[in-house]
C-alpha cells in the first residue's frame, strides 16, 4: 500500500490513518504554508519506521486543477497503481476533492480519519468502519505540531503522596479548598490559626521543604518546592491516571520551532487525542490568558482538547474567554468525574 496523504495543520489526519494502516509508502502532499507540518509530519513517522517522501510539486491550497495534476504525477511513477490509498482527512476541501476526484476516476480506495468515533471510514469503493486503536505519546504529539518539551516532566506519583489525596483529600474536597485557600492568602510558616485547624489539615513549610498532613487519618505527604496550586495539579493528574492514558505528564515545558515558551500544567493523550489541563488557583492575570491562548492553538480542532480547572466559578471574566476558546470548565469536584477526552 502506498498511502496518499493532504497535509494541513492537524498533523493528526495524516498521522493517525498512516499508524493503523501501515503502508509501505508514504507520500505528503503539501503547500508552502504547511510545509513546516509536512516535515514535523515525517520526521514523526519515519522514526515509527515509515518510509515518507514529500511530492515533487508543490501545491496550492484553492488551485484544484493543480492538485489533481500532482496527484496524478505521483500514481503516475508507481509501478503498481492499484496500491495507492487516498487519505482525504487533511488539507482544505479543494485539495480533498480534486484528489478525491480523482481516486474515484482510478477506481481506488479512499478513506477518512472520524476522530470522534476513533474510526477510519473508507468512503470508496466501499463504504466501511474501521474502529482505529493508535498510541502516541504527549512528546510526538507537540513534535508534530512543532513543539520541543525542554524540560523533564513529571511521569509519577510518589505512593505516600497518593494516599494522602486519594484517602485525606478528594472524600473531603471542599474542606480541603477552603483550608489551602487561607494558606494561601496568609503565606503561614508555621501552625495555622484556629480558622484553619477547623477543617483537621495542618500545613508546616520550612524554606522549600512542605509537609501537609490530615489529623483525621494522621496521613502525610511531603513535598520540595510545592506551590500553592500544586494540589489542584495533583488532583488533575491522578483522576486521569485513573482512566490508563496512554500517556501523562505534569510541569511540561514547552518551546515552538520560533522559540515562545509556555508551560503545560497536565497533558495526557489516549487514542491519537490529546488534552491539555490548565489548573488556576490565584488570581488571573495577562499571562494566563497569553498561556490560554497557545493552548488554544494545540488544543484546536478534533484531535485536542483544552480544559480549565478552577477552585470554584468566580472568575466572571476570565470563564467566558475561556470557554470562547473551546474549553471545558470544570470546579474540582466536576473534575473527579468529567469527561476528559
Amino acid at each position: 500500500m502506498v498511502l496518499f496523504s493532504l497535509v494541513s495543520k492537524q498533523a493528526m489526519a495524516n498521522i493517525i490513518p498512516a499508524l493503523h494502516l501501515q503502508p509501505k509508502h508514504i507520500i505528503l502532499f503539501s503547500t508552502n504554508e504547511e510545509r513546516q507540518t509536512a516535515e514535523a509530519v515525517s520526521k514523526l513517522l519515519r522514526k515509527r519506521g515509515f518510509s515518507v517522501a514529500a511530492a515533487e510539486t508543490r501545491i496550492s491550497a484553492y488551485n484544484g486543477r493543480e492538485v489533481y495534476t500532482a496527484v496524478q504525477q505521483e500514481l503516475q511513477k508507481l509501478p503498481n497503481a492499484e496500491t495507492a490509498v487516498l487519505n482525504a482527512t487533511g488539507g482544505t476541501k479543494i485539495m480533498a476533492f480534486s484528489a478525491y476526484q480523482l481516486f474515484l476516476e482510478k477506481h481506488l480506495r479512499i478513506v477518512y480519519c472520524n476522530t470522534a468515533d476513533h474510526q477510519l471510514m473508507t468512503l470508496f469503493p466501499n463504504q466501511e468502519q474501521q474502529p482505529f486503536r493508535i498510541v502516541l505519546s504527549a512528546e510526538e504529539y507537540l513534535q508534530a505540531h512543532g513543539y520541543t518539551i525542554t524540560n523533564v516532566p513529571t511521569n509519577t506519583f510518589p505512593p505516600e503522596t497518593e494516599e494522602f489525596y486519594r484517602r485525606a483529600v478528594i472524600p473531603r474536597l471542599q474542606d480541603f479548598i477552603k483550608f489551602f485557600e487561607i494558606v494561601r492568602r496568609r503565606d503561614l510558616n508555621q501552625r495555622l490559626t484556629a480558622q484553619a485547624e477547623k477543617f483537621k489539615f495542618e500545613y508546616r513549610r520550612k524554606e522549600q521543604a512542605v509537609t501537609l498532613l490530615d489529623k483525621q487519618t494522621n496521613l502525610i505527604a511531603r513535598f520540595n518546592g510545592y506551590n500553592y496550586g500544586q494540589w489542584l495539579e495533583d488532583l488533575a493528574f491522578l483522576r486521569i491516571k485513573d482512566l490508563s492514558p496512554d500517556d501523562l505528564l505534569s510541569g511540561v515545558k514547552i518551546q515552538s520551532l520560533h522559540g515562545a515558551k509556555n508551560e503545560l500544567d497536565v497533558v495526557t493523550t489516549l487514542n491519537g487525542q490529546i488534552a491539555f489541563i490548565s489548573c488556576k488557583t490565584g488570581n488571573i492575570d495577562n499571562l494566563d490568558v497569553h498561556q490560554l491562548l497557545s493552548m488554544k492553538n494545540l488544543a484546536g480542532g478534533t484531535f485536542g482538547k483544552g480544559i480549565l480547572v478552577l477552585p470554584d466559578r468566580s472568575a466572571k471574566n476570565f470563564i467566558p474567554l475561556a470557554q470562547d476558546f473551546g474549553f471545558t470548565i470544570y470546579t474540582p469536584e466536576e473534575l473527579m468525574s468529567g469527561a476528559i477526552f
